[in-house]
């Protein structure tokens, strides 16, 4: 498949990474490619898989007879990883979630959250 403008967007999860391969808005593939404890035992934090993983989505682009060229932009999703404490926005940012939230009167979960915390 040789297209271009196309978009990996990748998801480490906890046992699996799941890849989608996108043009546009499109899904034009999807996989989960599944890790077994004793292949993620061998590493001791998330970092250390970073090889391992990226490995088995490259053959998981080769199945599917993509070349890195045919890509547009490759995309992980954040994945937390063993952090003590989670991100904080600054103040202002906060400030003007706020101000937005008042003004189109839309509120989220993570508004809310960051409303809650000191």
């Amino acid at each position: 498949m040789s297209e271009a403008n196309l978009i990996l967007v990748i998801n480490p999860g906890s046992t699996s990474t799941k890849i989608g391969l996108f043009k546009g808005i499109e899904e034009v593939k999807a996989r989960e490619l599944t890790h077994s404890p004793e292949e993620l035992d061998k590493f001791s934090s998330n970092l250390e898989q970073l090889d391992f993983r990226l490995q088995k989505v490259m053959q998981a682009l080769d199945e599917w007879q993509i070349k890195s060229s045919d890509l547009a932009a490759a995309i992980g999703r954040g994945n937390r990883g063993r952090r003590r404490h989670p991100c904080r926005a600054e103040h202002r940012e906060l400030d003007d979630s706020r101000d937005r939230a008042r003004t189109t009167g839309q509120t989220g979960r993570r508004l809310q959250r960051h409303r809650d915390q000191p």
